[in-house]
């Protein structure tokens, strides 16, 4: 599951210590949201079997999109998922949400009203199938929810999610998967948000240098070394590979903005020769002129597994991540 750039570049920015306490705030928050949305992706690629496709992140519309977290496509039709990753307990009673016992003025539930009213817009006509239902994804598992019937949508939360997919498996087949597949790809749209370009306050506070991939701690000066060790946990990494793996970082920061020989030389605090930075530039991305070369970032959908975020979920997902689940 691919981070959005916000993500992405909130990650890098916080690992150089470059957010103010705002950013940090929002950081958390997309975290609490990407990890929950990804373990909710990997339970249903677990226990779904059969003719199945999944959705995630998609954006519906023309003038002001809207977000659905999760769509999935069976042969019995569309499924709407809105993930939260709440550890306060929630109550909704009689159209009032409660948080951690306290009336919420924020109301969790219109942006699941919303997403499925505009899916079932765009979809519209000629007798395309319509969202069957959306549901609201509760992904904690020590988290508490109550919720009465004046709750029109479906409430799933994490112990619910394999009686739901039992229920979906005994479902009878109403269309072709294939053909539900391209109906709604038709309507995505890109992210409209996507975008977080560092601002010079972010370049002014940025500490440049070079990190472990593992560890995230400082290595030294990479010059005439073809393998680096480091220090702090051991890990042994290509001298090329890791320069590469910045420079791909330096890339997310500067989204749409050319890559420049000076520019990289301050990310890596100067740990690099000027030789070899050269030599690794013309090799892995296209020159655009003198010193300046392309970004690959918005042509490079895998761009995000060279760089140190995300690092191997499969492995350490729950060693490193969850303080934002359970």
């Amino acid at each position: 599951m691919q981070m959005t750039h916000e993500l992405l570049s909130l990650e890098i920015l916080n690992h150089r210590q470059c957010l103010d306490a705002d950013q940090a705030e929002r950081l958390h928050a997309l975290r609490l949201g990407y990890w929950g949305e990804w373990e909710f992706q990997r339970i249903l690629k677990k226990y779904l079997t059969g003719d199945f496709y999944l959705l995630t992140d998609c954006y519906f519309g023309e003038a002001n999109p809207t977000q659905v977290d999760a769509i999935l496509v069976c042969p019995s039709g569309y499924y709407l998922f809105d993930v939260k990753n709440y550890r306060s307990p929630v109550r909704y009673e009689a159209g009032t949400f409660y948080h951690n016992d306290k009336r919420w003025r924020h109301n969790i539930f219109i942006q699941l009203e919303r997403m499925v009213d505009r899916f079932n817009q765009d979809l519209d006509g000629h007798g395309r199938p319509q969202g069957k239902q959306g549901y609201l994804v509760f992904i904690n598992e020590r988290h508490q929810v109550t919720v009465d019937e004046s709750w029109s949508h479906g409430v799933l939360r994490r112990n619910d999610i394999w009686e739901f997919l039992r229920d979906l498996a005994q479902a009878p087949a109403r269309y072709k998967t294939d053909q539900l597949l391209g109906l709604v790809q038709g309507k995505l749209r890109p992210n409209p948000y996507e975008k977080c370009q560092a601002t010079t306050d972010h370049w002014a506070r940025m500490q440049g240098g070079i990190y472990c991939w593992r560890c995230r701690a400082r290595l030294g000066n990479i010059y005439n070394r073809r393998r680096i060790s480091c220090n702090n946990c051991g890990f042994i990494e290509n001298s090329e590979s890791l320069v590469h793996r910045h420079l791909c970082e330096l890339s997310v920061l500067l989204y749409d903005q050319p890559l420049s020989l000076s520019l990289a030389r301050e990310f890596l605090g100067k740990q690099c020769s000027d030789r070899s930075l050269y030599r690794i530039f013309n090799k892995n991305f296209n020159r655009v002129k003198r010193n300046s070369y392309h970004n690959p970032f918005k042509q490079d959908p895998d761009i995000s597994h060279k760089i140190v975020w995300p690092i191997d979920l499969e492995r350490d997902y729950y060693w490193i991540h969850q303080k934002f689940l359970t």
